[in-house]
């Protein structure tokens, strides 16, 4: 038998032999398909895309990833890799003054290629500095000053032929032409060959994502922010990095990488139309990557907030982007499940749909850090659904939520407790054809007012269908807030009277017909 200490020992071993293989050649890392497992792809606007493993390589989306294309600024990281090369070989420093050639100041006086247009020939900078200026505001200038000082013959040229030996080496479908990304004739890279770039600067330089990731860099008094928009955007949680690019044979790219816990995810989307459609893209890709391995290690937390939590007979579902669902215990950790039968949650239009379901409990609320994606959510009705409360309401809508009931189909609410739905905080609005029949009836409290609907510092709100209300007491009850009717029908009825609205509140009848 084979002791703790020779265990841990071959394990120190595997350790290091893995670190190894990994720090030799990321490019040799195995590169599986989509697992099946993981949710439905998205789709992007971008004619190229790729979402990969930083860790193992894993390929999570491909489209075209191996058909090249120009990808404009992009280039720049592997102009700074090669730089830092250098820099890691001694032969050079982040603080050795680089001169300024006629060419570099000629792209820098020139607007199209550069925001940059202070460059004179023969001044000297850091750099550090033309680092950071060819990545943050991507400054043309600044990648050719530092190539035409690392070059072997002293012109961009000869600097090029180093990135495509370098590209060779790693044996990625990439060409380059030159060293900012510039319409040039021959170029072409390929989103599996600007992953692996990205996967190999950063792991290589990770001093590299503290310049992307910075939202500026201040020069001869000038603040120069960050081409790479998304840096900071609460849309995509732990995002640092790394390149933009755009010229109009290559159109809007985006090589993006996040970070979460110990996981990071690398995006490639190329050829977008505008800069929506590529900072769109790369928030989806980089969403999916982490909802794929939130799927696989069952962490909703992965998915940086990017999910809906809905509770539903008595358990809070976590519902990612792509339509994962996670059951959350009482600490937050998630089991990927299913969602009740009959119903279904779409996060692209925050959508959820009761198609023929029985529920004994929805709620509908932003409690505990849990989360919808947006205020204002669709309660889509197909078919005929029922929820039942019991004791407790059986439909909870609070803390914010601006829900709309749609569609053609028809819902049965019913509760012995207080009330059968409650609006506190909140707002419910019903439309279209839906129909609606909500009753509470039962002992209820014995200080409260039982209602069918109870609306307390929120709103009710009918344009639409039909709603009918029965309670023992009073069909719906407003405590500080209030009912506006602009269309359909409405019908209230219960023993004390059929609408009741407390000092402070607000009843607004502007269309459609009300039965008290």
């Amino acid at each position: 038998m084979t002791g703790t200490a020779g265990i841990s020992s071959k394990l120190r071993k595997l350790s290091l032999f893995l670190a190894l293989i990994f720090c030799l050649s990321l490019t040799d890392i195995n590169v599986y398909a989509a697992d099946s497992t993981y949710p439905p792809q998205p789709e992007i606007h971008g004619e190229y895309g790729i979402v990969m493993d930083y860790d193992t390589g894993e390929i999570y989306f491909e489209k075209n990833i191996d058909s090249t294309n120009q990808i404009a600024s992009m280039t720049k990281m592997m102009t700074v890799y090669i730089v830092m090369e250098q820099i890691a070989a001694d032969n050079m420093s982040l603080d050795t003054m680089i001169p300024i050639t006629p060419r570099a100041a000629e792209i820098s006086a020139d607007f199209e290629y550069s925001g940059v247009k202070t460059f004179k020939p023969g001044e000297e900078y850091p750099a550090e500095l033309l680092i950071k200026l060819s990545l943050i505001p991507s400054c043309c200038a600044s990648s050719i000053a530092l190539a035409e000082y690392i070059s072997p013959d002293g012109t961009e040229s000869g600097f090029v032929q180093l990135m495509n030996n370098k590209a060779a080496e790693w044996g990625i479908n990439a060409v380059f032409a030159d060293t900012a990304g510039l319409e040039d004739v021959g170029a072409g890279s390929s989103p599996r060959a600007v992953a692996i770039l990205t996967q190999r600067l950063i792991h290589d330089f990770p001093k590299v994502l503290e310049y992307t990731s910075m939202p500026l860099v201040t020069f001869n008094e000038k603040d120069y922010y960050n081409t790479t928009s998304l840096i900071g955007s609460p849309d995509c949680m732990g995002i640092d990095g790394v390149k933009s690019g755009y010229t109009t044979p290559a159109g809007r790219c985006y090589a993006g990488t996040a970070k979460r816990g110990r996981h990071r995810i690398i995006s490639v989307t190329m050829k977008t139309e505008n800069n929506i459609d590529r900072n769109e893209d790369t928030v989806d890709l980089l969403n999916y990557g982490f909802e794929c391995i939130a799927s696989r290690e069952s962490d909703p937390g992965l998915m940086g907030g990017r999910y809906a939590a809905i509770r539903a007979d008595g358990v809070w579902y976590a519902i990612g982007n792509f339509g994962t669902v996670f059951a959350l215990d009482d600490n937050g950790i998630g089991t990927v499940t299913k969602l009740p039968e009959g119903l279904s949650y779409s996060y692209k239009n925050n959508t959820l749909t009761l198609n023929n379901a029985s529920l004994h409990e929805l709620k509908l609320s932003y409690p505990d850090g849990k989360n919808l994606p947006d205020e204002n959510l669709t309660l889509k009705l197909i078919g005929s659904s029922t929820l039942v409360g019991g004791r407790a309401p059986a439909l909870t809508v609070s803390d914010g939520v601006n829900a709309a009931v749609k569609g053609s189909g028809s819902l049965t609410v019913t509760s012995s407790g207080d009330c059968a739905i409650k609006v506190e905080g909140a707002s419910l609005t019903v439309g279209d054809k839906a129909e609606i029949k909500v009753s509470c009836i039962g002992s209820g409290g014995e200080k409260n007012l039982r209602s069918a609907v109870e609306v307390a510092d929120g709103s009710f709100i009918q344009k639409g269908g039909t709603v009918r209300l029965i309670s023992t007491d009073t069909g719906l009850c407003v405590k500080n807030g209030s009912l506006t009717l602009k269309g359909g029908q409405l019908g209230a009825s219960g023993k004390f009277c059929g609408v009741y609205a407390c000092r402070g509140s607000r009843v607004l009848l502007d269309g459609g017909k009300m039965t008290a």
